[in-house]
């Protein structure tokens, strides 16, 4: 069950709006509901701070956060900002350890955090630990984010605690700005940042491994196996990206632009199979096989006969129209989307909400 429920979010990414004006064609209100859908829950103690026109106000301030690039690139930034900001605000509890982010506004051990600068001078009796999505932490990020945004931050820190506007702002900054000799983290996950030697060297290489390097490298990096790290990456993969990406990657770990920059590169499977299962309704055709094609990577006679039945293609005879014709294949993968798949409700009904799991359902988790 959480395994379609995270495919179910992956490919609600893929059919949402696809205009460049604002990160609101990437993500909507609905999606940004059913991501982050225990951020308004009383047992969170951010309860209804976080909200979806904070955010997109915030955003709007940042010229090229969230619209950058085609709409591959633009899902795939908005999905790493939530990614690693759900790491940093997540709580534990009911549904798994990646349900609960957006969950804190301020961190529990709270600390000072000044360096003496004279640049960025403390204020008087004001503490710098972490606030907001990104918990930005010290004076020395409290000073620039605040007049990146025209906030007096160094004398008013509670402020991005208190305005989720100002929260998010001071987020989507230190994504948008390099951290000392390190890139940002829109450079890096929009493919504009190159390695150098040293970097590759490192293992440094471009992808969402090089974000969280940027965010708290510190001490998440170059020790080995880190949790926190892993935490970080668990989240990525359950923000909605692209089902499909999924399904069409190359899957090459060392590919140019990490490995979840080559999605859609896959037409058919490459273990070819006949997925052949007797069946009246829907019998195989001699010598055809129904292995995995086009951008859902339909699979097996039972689903190329219903498939090819609902858009007038006779699937079962041709099943290589799904690999042949660039139209019947998103044709199919949107009927697999839009149709109950057995027991198990669609991918339409579950994102917009019509869907209410049953008690075995959410006993499964």
């Amino acid at each position: 069950m959480k395994l379609f429920s995270l495919i179910l979010f992956f490919l609600a990414f893929f059919l949402l709006g696809t205009s460049a004006d604002d990160v609101t064609s990437v993500i909507s209100s609905s999606l940004f509901d059913q991501m982050l859908k225990y951020r308004n829950d009383p047992r969170c103690k951010s309860n209804g701070f976080y909200t979806y026109n904070a955010f997109v106000d915030a955003a709007k301030s940042f010229n090229g956060f969230g619209t950058t690039g085609d709409i591959t690139a633009r899902k795939r930034e908005i999905a790493a900002f939530f990614g690693q900001t759900s790491h940093e605000t997540t709580a534990s509890a009911p549904d798994g350890p990646y349900a609960w982010e957006y969950c804190f506004i301020t961190e529990t051990n709270k600390q000072t955090y000044c360096t003496a600068s004279n640049e960025w001078p403390c204020a008087p009796g004001k503490q710098y630990y972490g606030r907001g999505t990104i918990q930005l932490t010290h004076n020395y990020n409290y000073g620039p984010a605040g007049k990146a945004i025209g906030v007096d931050l160094l004398s008013n820190p509670d402020q991005v605690a208190t305005n989720p506007t100002i929260s998010f702002k001071t987020a989507i900054w230190f994504w948008m700005t390099p951290q000392g000799n390190k890139p940002s983290s829109h450079d890096v996950i929009i493919g504009k940042w190159t390695p150098s030697a040293a970097d590759t060297a490192a293992g440094r290489v471009p992808g969402y491994g090089v974000i969280t390097n940027i965010i708290n490298g510190g001490i998440e990096c170059g020790h080995g196996q880190d949790s926190s790290v892993a935490d970080r990456i668990g989240f990525y993969k359950r923000i909605p990206i692209l089902t499909t990406l999924h399904e069409t990657t190359g899957g090459w770990p060392t590919a140019p632009d990490g490995p979840y920059a080559w999605g859609y590169c896959f037409i058919t499977e490459i273990n070819k199979q006949a997925y052949c299962t007797p069946s009246k309704e829907w019998p195989c055709a001699p010598g055809k096989q129904y292995y995995g094609r086009g951008p859902i990577q339909l699979t097996h006679n039972y689903n190329y006969g219903p498939a090819g039945k609902a858009i007038g293609v006779a699937l079962l005879n041709n099943p290589d129209l799904v690999a042949t014709n660039p139209t019947i294949s998103f044709k199919t993968a949107i009927w697999f989307w839009m149709t109950p798949q057995g027991s198990k409700p669609s991918s339409h009904d579950v994102i917009i909400g019509k869907w209410k799991p049953s008690a075995a359902d959410t006993k499964a988790g």
